[in-house]
């Protein structure tokens, strides 16, 4: 097997206390461990994926690091991992989420490894089991608009090898849902050239999920959705009422 190039689409959707709804067209790898497990894999010019920015972050390998993660939650026998993520256009590159769909014997679905950074350069991991159906306490100063409280609903669908497609629910302590956020896609050509569209056709991948972050940040700013550092103590916007949206 050899890295897979997947498109399609990331949404997100903020439903209180100001609501917030955007979606963008997206491209991403699929890269199967432990066939590709290894320090790069180049996929054009300009275009690479680096082991480096996954797993222990020090170019090790990732199935055994996945594995010794794995057992500490109660999982054994994984034997394989497809890592779905940006690559590095430019040696550059920011991913909020990087998605391990992890397999054992004849591909028996075991579960999800997920690794989630911050534009602060944090991260933290979290384990899904198969169902995906139970909360997951938030450990991750994430949003600047929301604090580290509540939890997380995850829902995978990779019944289709061709096809990813993820939905991550923010709940609040009480259970109420505050926001969602998607990733949808399907395995697409995965020559150079395409690689090369993909980082022109979705503003060089990583930059481009980076910019519009802070884009969007910016608009829930000038909306006055409340904003919280990471010490959790709201700050202020600096807006008024006649300001907000």
């Amino acid at each position: 097997m050899s890295a897979r190039r997947f498109v399609g689409r990331v949404w997100h959707a903020r439903r209180a206390p100001v609501e917030h709804r955007f979606a963008y067209p997206h491209a991403w790898l699929a890269l199967p461990l432990p066939e590709c497990d290894r320090p790069s894999v180049r996929l054009a010019t300009m275009v690479a994926w680096q082991r480096k920015r996954h797993g222990a972050e020090d170019g090790s390998a990732l199935l055994p690091w996945l594995q010794a993660r794995l057992a500490q939650h109660g999982v054994s026998g994984a034997v394989s991992a497809e890592l779905h993520t940006l690559p590095c256009v430019l040696g550059r590159v920011f991913n909020p989420a990087s998605f391990y769909v992890v397999r054992g014997e004849q591909g028996a679905l075991l579960g999800f490894w997920v690794e989630v950074r911050n534009t602060f350069g944090e991260r933290h991991d979290y384990f899904v089991p198969p169902a995906g159906d139970s909360e997951i306490a938030k450990a991750l100063h994430v949003s600047p608009f929301f604090k580290v409280e509540g939890g997380y609903r995850f829902a995978f669908n990779v019944a289709d090898n061709d096809r990813f497609a993820v939905r991550i629910d923010y709940l609040d302590p009480h259970g109420a849902l505050l926001f969602t956020a998607g990733l949808d896609g399907h395995s697409a050509s995965s020559r150079s050239t395409d690689w090369l569209l993909s980082g022109a056709r979705h503003w060089l991948m990583g930059a481009g999920v980076w910019l519009h972050i802070h884009l969007q940040a910016w608009r829930l700013w000038r909306r006055g959705a409340p904003f919280f550092g990471r010490d959790g103590r709201p700050h202020p916007t600096g807006l008024d009422d006649r300001s907000t949206t």
